[in-house]
């Protein structure tokens, strides 16, 4: 039998106010895959997928989210992505406001990033990498 243990990241489960919204801005704007949809009571469940980076769209009509949660452990999540500056632009012009790509050219063998909400008030970090490193492979 094999040890128990952490195996990975399952996913990130984040509330939607609007689903169609949410849908949108991970799938069409940020390039994930829809790969489930189910309905389990009165909530609707959505995965959507990119690589390795599982979101799971909570919806319950008529639920209020995205109210700052100043205790909340997660400051954020991490989206890893290429192309960094032109999904930027795509952002903005979709009427989203990420931050300026930012430069971290000792970290991890450098790395680019942009912060920005997303239609849920969820705090997200776009994240490139210069060149992955073995060890996160």
């Amino acid at each position: 039998m094999a040890t128990p243990q952490a195996t990975g990241l399952a996913h990130i489960a984040v509330w939607t106010a609007d689903r169609r919204r949410s849908l949108s801005f991970y799938v069409d704007l940020l390039g994930f895959s829809l790969v489930y949809e189910t309905t389990m009571g009165n909530m609707q469940y959505s995965l959507v997928k990119a690589g390795g980076c599982v979101v799971e769209l909570l919806h319950v009509p008529g639920r209020t989210v995205g109210a700052p949660a100043p205790q909340a452990a997660l400051e954020h999540f991490a989206i890893e992505v290429r192309g960094i500056e032109e999904l930027v632009g795509r952002l903005r012009g979709a009427g989203y406001n990420p931050g300026d790509v930012f430069t971290i050219a000792d970290l991890l063998g450098g790395v680019k990033g942009s912060f920005l909400d997303g239609p849920n008030g969820e705090r997200i970090e776009l994240f490139q990498y210069a060149a992955r490193p073995a060890f996160l492979s």
